[in-house]
């Protein structure tokens, strides 16, 4: 299976559109600095709150009630190499994204703006469900300050220098649980991250 390279940041804020006060780095998965993992599976879930309970004694197909939408959820799964000292690095980021307060941006980290050259320049972006879920709403302003990523966002040929959440497409998710599990004797853990996703704008 290939795998499909997402980053993470722990923002430190406890909603997107919230320009209160942000937690310290202390409080924050991997110290609030945005990290990369290989994913092997990212599965959202969109659902309406609804029902469809049958009419005894009809054979009409009866009417649904419904309700309202759900909070829609994600589930991303992958593999660490333990024997990795970048993958064994990566374990506490994880175990700490559910226990940390702030919502987390999850991108796939090629800009915005980055065209196909005809090189993979854009690093196939367009074709992640990541950009395909965050696309219609992009962050035009950033009023929340220090969520810089320098050095983490792909710009066409390198990687760019001053840039921050307004220069990818990304979702909002609180994690609510973090699951490895490793079998005796090997050197693989697999887990996985399931959360829910806040709204990316209207």
């Amino acid at each position: 299976m290939t795998a499909t390279n997402i980053t993470i940041l722990d923002t430190g804020f406890i909603k997107p559109t919230h320009t209160g006060t942000q937690v310290a780095t202390t409080l924050r998965s991997n110290s609030g600095v945005a990290f990369t993992i290989k994913a092997n599976s990212i599965v959202p879930n969109s659902t309406l709150l609804g029902q469809a309970n049958p009419e005894l004694s009809s054979l009409t197909t009866p009417e649904s009630n419904v309700g309202s939408q759900e909070a829609s959820n994600i589930r991303i799964q992958g593999v660490l190499n333990a024997d990795n000292s970048a993958d064994r690095a990566l374990f506490m980021a994880l175990w700490n994204l559910p226990r940390t307060y702030g919502y987390k941006a999850v991108f796939y980290n090629v800009d915005t703006t980055a065209t196909d050259t005809g090189t993979n320049s854009t690093r196939k972006r367009d074709h992640q469900l990541v950009t395909m879920l965050a696309n219609s709403h992009v962050d035009t302003t950033e009023p929340q300050g220090d969520i810089s990523m320098s050095g983490i966002i792909w710009t066409n040929t390198a990687y760019g220098s001053a840039k921050d959440l307004t220069d990818v497409y990304h979702i909002h998710v609180f994690f609510r649980s973090f699951t490895p599990n490793q079998s005796g004797g090997k050197n693989l853990i697999s887990w996985e991250l399931t959360g829910l996703m806040l709204p990316n704008g209207p």
